[in-house]
């Protein structure tokens, strides 16, 4: 039996065997192929390329421009974050030295129909062998569940139905795919006996589609983290699902009729152990909600530990060891050390010029932790905030820590208080113009001075303070902005008041307004519930969610048992 790839997000390379035929693809070509647009999936094209050389028993790579017609235009093609040292996948030297499997040539409007030929072909000699297939897939993908391997024919595909129509049906085959909002890749069984959603690019996979709007632009993704409290809260509630309970219990409810918050089930004076097992339970949520969808883009790179990836150890055959030929051969390569002039040009959301470099900056300092940094440029945001609410403490905190003067006391950690206003903001700005809503003074969350902005609009607005709380109340009363850890500092109330400023700026019908303000509770909700979901569905959090719940003397959910 094949040691096939589980199902997830992965940096470390496919698993090869001795008989593994390989056939990969990529979109781009000399016009779209460019370093600083869709050239970055030449890169992992040739990146896989390169690590892959010689193994399994065939390998086809097609590709619609000639890599030495890409070097005559661009130069040599890197691998990696542009904001850190990078490796050069693609060069003449390691063409002429023979380090990549030469690629087929194809033309673009002809890679569809050659793709699926050649998956056809090579899939019904995997299964006359009993051979896996392995799929290697680079480019966009669009919702419908289609790989988009004509850069100028969004609609021809190919879906992932049309791929699986092809397979033969006792072909074992695994899709690596590029995991768009990540950074990383995606590797999922699609044989015709694979469940309906397998097989999806991240960015196009039934469960990312609910969320896939509050990808970052900006960063190529977007943090999760903002999400722990309210996943740590729904996951150790009283009527969290980890838990079996009693049929027919009704949630209590206040006066108004209104759904009471639930307490946690970790007793007020827990013992040693439960408070152990608690916060390794916690933490655990807390890596998922950190890490599902960003960590990648951090990266950007490849890893060579199957740690570093979401492997069933049983079910791969892979262990925490090193994958140390990859590693080896990955090494070799060179390296071209990150200079600043490397990242002009890429393309970053704004709001104007002020946006975009304080965008391009945070980002980058970001990327590279650089934390004093992310202070000094945070305490440029958020005007009118640092003398009102939260906003002195806030201000004290980063201050002192620009100073050196930390407080010894203090729990915030001000990397992460820093990202997750700021991810804060960009979830704002992205959840405001997916209904369709304009930005408040055509400014984004982070840089609107929001008292300003409330002067002007008072007079134009009828009833407007009446709209403004009636807005207000009713998306606090639903839980709508995400609550900081204590790691995370202090609340911040920006995003409530800028997507309020946003609902109540449109000057729609008190009925209409009332309306989006709901919807806007709907996509929230949405986005919690989805990380709610992948921190169940991860093997750790199941763990040790049993062993807390066992400490607590409840019993764990049938579902969550085994």
């Amino acid at each position: 039996m094949s040691r096939q790839l589980v199902t997830g997000d992965v940096l470390c390379p496919p698993v090869v065997e001795e008989n593994s035929i390989i056939v990969a693809a990529a979109s781009p070509d000399i016009t779209t192929g460019t370093p600083d647009g869709d050239g970055r999936f030449l890169s992992d094209f040739y990146a896989f390329n390169y690590l892959l050389r010689g193994l399994g028993s065939s390998q086809t790579w097609l590709t619609a421009v000639d890599p030495r017609k890409l070097l005559d235009n661009y130069g040599p093609f890197y691998h990696g974050n542009p904001f850190r040292d990078r490796k050069e996948v693609l060069s003449h030297d390691l063409l002429n030295k023979g380090e990549l499997t030469r690629p087929t040539l194809v033309r673009h409007n002809h890679m569809v129909a050659e793709f699926l030929r050649e998956v056809k072909t090579k899939s019904e000699q995997a299964a006359s062998q009993n051979a896996p297939l392995l799929l290697l897939v680079f480019c966009h993908g669009l919702e419908g569940y289609s790989l988009i391997l004509d850069s100028y024919d969004v609609k021809r595909g190919p879906s992932i139905a049309q791929v699986r129509a092809v397979l033969h049906p006792l072909c074992r085959v695994t899709l690596y795919s590029t995991a768009c909002f990540s950074g990383g890749w995606v590797a999922k069984p699609i044989g015709k006996q694979s469940g309906p959603r397998d097989g999806m690019q991240a960015a196009a996979a039934p469960e990312i589609t609910s969320s896939s709007w509050l990808a970052s632009s900006t960063s190529g993704s977007f943090s999760g983290s903002i999400f722990a409290t309210a996943t740590i809260e729904a996951l150790t509630s009283a009527s969290t699902p980890l838990v079996e309970r009693t049929a027919g219990k009704a949630p209590a409810t206040t006066a108004d009729g209104d759904t009471q918050p639930e307490s946690s089930l970790q007793p007020s004076n827990p013992t040693a152990e439960q408070t152990h097992t608690y916060d390794a339970f916690c933490h655990s949520i807390l890596d998922i909600c950190q890490a599902r969808v960003t960590r990648h883009s951090m990266s950007e790179d490849f890893t060579f530990s199957v740690n570093d990836d979401q492997w069933e150890g049983s079910g791969t055959g892979r262990t925490a060891v090193p994958l140390g030929s990859f590693e080896q051969r990955w090494n070799a390569l060179p390296i071209r050390s990150y200079m600043a002039g490397d990242v002009t040009g890429l393309t970053r959301t704004g709001g104007g010029s002020s946006s975009q470099v304080i965008t391009d900056q945070m980002t980058e300092s970001m990327v590279r932790n650089s934390v004093k940094t992310m202070a000094e440029l945070f305490l440029q945001t958020c005007p009118g905030d640092w003398t009102r609410g939260y906003g002195p403490r806030s201000q004290g905190i980063l201050r002192r820590y620009i100073e050196g003067r930390e407080d010894p006391d203090e729990v915030t950690d001000v990397g992460a208080m820093i990202a997750f206003r700021w991810e804060l903001g960009l979830l704002a700005d992205r959840m405001i113009a997916r209904r369709g809503l304009a930005a408040p003074g055509d400014s984004t969350c982070i840089l609107l001075n929001i008292e300003d902005w409330m002067i002007t609009n008072e007079a134009r607005i009828s009833n407007f303070s009446a709209r403004w709380r009636m807005v207000t109340q009713h998306l606090f009363k639903h839980g709508f902005a995400p609550e900081p850890t204590p790691a995370q500092g202090p609340p911040f109330g920006r995003f409530l008041r800028f997507v309020t400023a946003a609902v109540v700026g449109a000057g729609l019908s008190e009925t209409t307004t009332m309306s989006v303000a709901q919807a806007l509770v709907e996509d929230m909700e949405q986005a919690k519930e989805f990380h709610r979901t992948q921190a169940m569905a991860n093997a750790t959090v199941r763990e040790r969610a049993r062993i807390w719940i066992s400490s607590i003397g409840e019993r764990v959910g049938r579902s969550f048992r085994g």
